[in-house]
């Protein structure tokens, strides 16, 4: 669990640098508001074990972590939506990705999967998002806890 909180905070410190996002969440409780935008918000899903073997007595388990990254932005207008949006995904990619596909060590590699349809949020007419997921293979070491 260790490896697993360390691998997103610094997920979610990279997204909250992109340069032009107002709030970046793990919490999915909080709705969007147009007041928010451009927002990321991290959502996580299946914590899967790959393999495991042992060292010292303790487990070692490969896992993968799916995420979802939900972009939001309030774009300048209708005609300049969908520009506006695949440049805050470039962003964002440009953040999670650099150094390597590995946030800076803390995982073994990040693997993009999914991407949804673009959607049109309830929260004004010029609001737009988009979600990826990614893959997310890491190291946890039992030992390391105890």
């Amino acid at each position: 669990m260790i490896e697993r909180e360390a691998l997103m905070s610094e997920l979610w410190s990279r997204m909250s640098q992109v340069k032009t996002s107002i709030y970046t969440t793990r919490n999915s409780s909080i709705p969007l508001k147009l007041e928010n935008l451009p927002a990321i918000q991290i959502f996580e899903g299946d914590d899967m074990v790959q393999e495991e073997s042992q060292r010292g007595g303790y487990p070692i388990y490969r896992r993968l972590l799916a995420v979802q990254i939900e972009l939001c932005i309030n774009a300048t207008s209708e005609g300049a939506a969908s520009k506006e949006l695949g440049e805050f995904v470039d962003l964002c990619k440009k953040k999670l990705y650099a150094g390597g596909a590995n946030l800076g060590g803390k995982c073994s590699r990040i693997k993009e999967v999914g991407m949804g349809a673009v959607i049109r949020p309830p929260i004004g007419d010029t609001a737009i998002a988009v979600g990826f997921e990614v893959e997310v293979l890491y190291t946890e070491e039992v030992s390391k806890i105890i």
